[in-house]
């Protein structure tokens, strides 16, 4: 189970902040749990900040398309 203190939820999964599995420019990958389905997944979580700053929204919202697009049982989909 996830540590409260390093616990956030967001929807039905619970992330678990001291769990990071990878990082890139403007987001963070993180070891999480559904707790609909009671299952480990890892949740991308995105600095808007970031993306603004660098001037990159255009880049994001493509991206954001094509991954709300993808369907595979390994894959969450954009929450």
């Amino acid at each position: 189970h996830i540590n409260p203190k390093h616990e956030k939820r967001i929807q039905n999964y619970s992330i678990d902040l001291a769990s990071k599995l990878g990082e890139g420019t403007f987001s963070k990958v993180y070891q999480a749990r559904d707790q609909t389905k009671d299952t480990q997944v890892a949740v991308k979580v995105v600095e808007l900040r970031k993306i603004r700053d660098l001037g990159i929204e255009d880049l994001f919202w493509e991206e954001i398309n094509i991954i709300s697009r993808l369907r595979h049982p390994n894959v969450v989909s954009c929450i």
